[in-house]
């Protein structure tokens, strides 16, 4: 789980690769839930950071949620979902609470 406030930069990618790194050893598959509150920009860096360590652990990422009501942030999780075609939602800030229990969901590993 992340909660991201302004710009997102690629130091808070790393530190989530580390994480993933962490989780992924000990499950299957790890799922993500993302909450940008407060949104501002991601920086081109970011953005091909996490589009690369998405596709070098393509098989090793499960779910990912990405909650928000800023419309760059979900044009972005948008962008990597049809580059990426892994079980990504979207889900507004409102949303919050079905957005945990989708990534949670039965037959899915939460990280």
């Amino acid at each position: 789980m992340a909660i991201t406030y302004g710009v997102i930069t690629r130091k808070d990618i790393l530190q989530l690769e580390e994480v993933f790194k962490i989780k992924s050893q000990k499950s299957e598959k790890v799922n993500f839930y993302c909450e940008c509150r407060d949104f501002i920009d991601i920086t081109i860096s970011a953005f091909l950071e996490d589009l690369l360590f998405k596709i070098r652990n393509i098989c090793k990422i499960g779910r990912i949620a990405i909650v928000s009501n800023n419309q760059e942030a979900i044009n972005s999780a948008r962008l990597k979902i049809k580059l990426l075609g892994k079980d990504f939602k979207v889900f507004s800030l409102s949303d919050h609470e079905q957005a945990k229990q989708w990534v949670t969901l039965r037959n899915a590993i939460s990280s």
